[in-house]
């Protein structure tokens, strides 16, 4: 069962990857003696990630030491830092974090747990010009990390006051947001998000706000989600109503990134391309048709489309954002930074964010956001309502039919299957791409364990 929680207020994504504890791996479980003895495929001959992986906790804590650990997580609105001493506080892999902006400016993400008895340093989001007081004892620190003072601790001998620091983590701002790399080994933020930010570059970010939120658990394994979203075969199936109004069955394969982008920067008719740090974008085609490019909304909001004219009118009522040209007036673009655990969906009408978090091997939460300019006609907010109401109406089946698949897996009665190598062309890169991380960084810990 899905429970879903709405989000009315910018409060931004949840905590990253939550609460958890490093667990010992059983090297010699099924599931990872099976992708330890994995060999390398191409896509005519790929078989789908053997169910053990989908299933396995042992599977699931190498994810989170060899490919959550080592990438850059959102874990907050950008807003939330407009002034000094802003800070808010998040949860990421299992480590209570405090991302802070100082005095002079600065952001930082600093560990918020105590280095005297382990309470937290604060709690919540609000403003603390001069830093931090811990909870129960009173340690006090700057924005940085470093302490300031240790009440009670003069008679202590063989201790140094500057000896004092709260881990600090890598942190940036991009946009509307904060990322987070909670341990060494995160790409360069610029370079992972380079061919996002290129994206993002021609929307005028700036001038989208925030235009609502939902968060829901799925009982299933994170990557059953992250499947979905990187092929378009089972479209026809399971998004009837997207198939009608989306030119999308088939689009979504792998190309070069010189195909991508060419010397002079400007992007080519390109559907996805794996970059050289293995962080993934996707563009889906046109078919140059205006209408094969809009939504049409099912339930109650398809009738505010026919109020309004229909579908064939839309653009008319709702022109695409005005600040884009060509073919991004009625592409849609989703951009993926591997390992898949944010995806970007620049659309006409502004944009769709998904996270991921996974929880544990059977339970992943989602959250989305949505991001459009502000509009002063009534037609107008309605059509970007349903438009919002569609999107998660494509998400909901997509959440119905993963756990669905996740069933399946536990069952006993499907290890793998073939891939087909056109359709799910996009799926084979990622999967090629992840068992590679993962195999190389089990490597890792078999060599010091």
């Amino acid at each position: 069962m899905t429970v879903t929680t709405p989000v009315t207020a910018p409060h931004g994504p949840s905590t990253g990857t939550g609460r958890r504890r490093a667990k010992r791996v059983d090297f010699e479980s099924e599931a990872i003696r099976s992708l330890r003895d994995w060999k390398q495929e191409t896509a005519e001959t790929s078989h789908a990630t053997p169910a053990s992986w989908y299933t396995s906790p042992d599977v699931f804590e190498l994810e989170c030491r060899q490919l959550f650990a080592t990438t850059w997580h959102i874990v907050g609105h950008a807003d939330k830092l407009a002034s000094p001493g802003d800070y808010f506080t998040v949860e990421l892999l299992g480590l209570p974090i405090i991302v802070n902006r100082d005095r002079h400016g600065e952001v930082h993400a600093i560990s918020n747990v105590c280095r005297h008895r382990a309470a937290p340093v604060t709690v919540g989001e609000g403003n603390s010009k001069f830093g931090f007081s811990c909870l129960y004892h009173g340690w006090s620190y700057n924005h940085d990390g470093t302490v300031r003072s240790c009440s009670g601790m003069d008679d202590a001998a063989d201790f140094d006051v500057k000896d004092i620091q709260l881990p600090t983590y890598d942190v940036r701002v991009w946009e509307k947001w904060v990322f987070v790399a909670p341990a060494q080994g995160a790409p360069d933020f610029d370079e992972w998000i380079e061919t996002t930010a290129f994206r993002a570059a021609r929307y005028n970010m700036g001038e989208l706000e925030f235009h609502g939120a939902r968060r829901y658990v799925l009982p299933i394994n994170w990557k059953l989600m992250n499947d979905a979203n990187h092929e378009s075969y089972h479209v026809p199936f399971v998004h009837p109503g997207l198939v009608s109004a989306y030119n999308v069955a088939g689009n979504f394969g792998v190309v070069s990134q010189d195909d991508l982008r060419g010397e002079d920067g400007v992007e080519r008719g390109a559907n996805m391309s794996p970059d050289v740090n293995g962080y993934t974008h996707m563009a889906s085609d046109i078919s140059g048709e205006l209408l094969a490019m809009e939504p049409n909304p099912r339930g109650p909001f398809s009738k505010v489309i026919a109020a309004l004219g229909g579908t064939a009118d839309y653009r008319k009522i709702k022109p695409p954002l005005a600040c884009l040209e060509g073919r991004d007036q009625l592409a849609h673009y989703f951009l993926f930074n591997w390992p898949g655990l944010s995806h970007f969906h620049f659309m006409p009408d502004g944009l769709g964010l998904i996270l991921l978090v996974p929880i544990d091997h059977q339970n992943t939460e989602v959250y989305v956001e949505w991001w459009m300019p502000k509009v002063e006609k009534f037609d107008e907010r309605l059509l970007q309502a349903a438009l919002i109401v569609f999107g998660n109406q494509i998400l909901d089946e997509d959440g119905a039919m993963t756990q669905l698949v996740q069933h399946g897996l536990e069952s006993g009665a499907y290890d793998t299957g073939r891939l087909a190598p056109t359709e799910e062309g996009l799926l084979f890169a990622y999967n090629d791409w992840y068992i590679k991380q993962l195999q190389a960084g089990l490597k890792r810990e078999e060599a010091v364990r």
